[in-house]
């Protein structure tokens, strides 16, 4: 999209910088063969001014990079999750044997302490984590 409108940018500065200087050179009065008067000098100017304007403009618009978004079926193998995120440091002391009461996101897989209502990556209403039985 954006090579086609730096192509057109750069097209429409160049007719309009040709259309500047045939207007800045228009002679509107003349006597013996000699000019005296460019009545569109001012204007000649000015849409000269602007073509060098668009020309400008649609240079870096053909500069800029093309981003191609890849197919959903690339994306989805990175977009799994593999593992389950480290818990918090509380859990790691908890004595052996004792009961966690922990919930988990049934979108991400991932674990939260038994206080969290929803999950903090996708918003999703988090689920109770009963021994044994739980996320794949």
């Amino acid at each position: 999209m954006a090579k086609t409108a730096g192509v057109l940018t750069l097209l429409l500065g160049v007719a309009g910088g040709l259309v500047g200087i045939l207007l800045y050179f228009t002679c509107t009065f003349t006597f013996f063969g000699r000019c005296l008067a460019f009545g569109y000098r001012n204007l000649g100017y000015f849409a000269l001014g602007f073509g060098r304007v668009l020309i400008v403009v649609g240079i870096v618009l053909l500069a800029l990079p093309v981003h191609h978004q890849a197919p959903q079926a690339l994306l989805q193998p990175l977009m799994q999750q593999t593992g389950y995120p480290m818990p918090p440091p509380a859990y790691l002391f908890a004595p052996p044997g004792s009961a966690r009461a922990e919930k988990f996101c049934p979108t991400c897989g991932s674990r939260y302490p038994a206080d969290y209502k929803l999950c903090p990556k996708d918003s999703s209403e988090l689920r109770s984590l009963v021994e044994g039985v739980g996320p794949p």
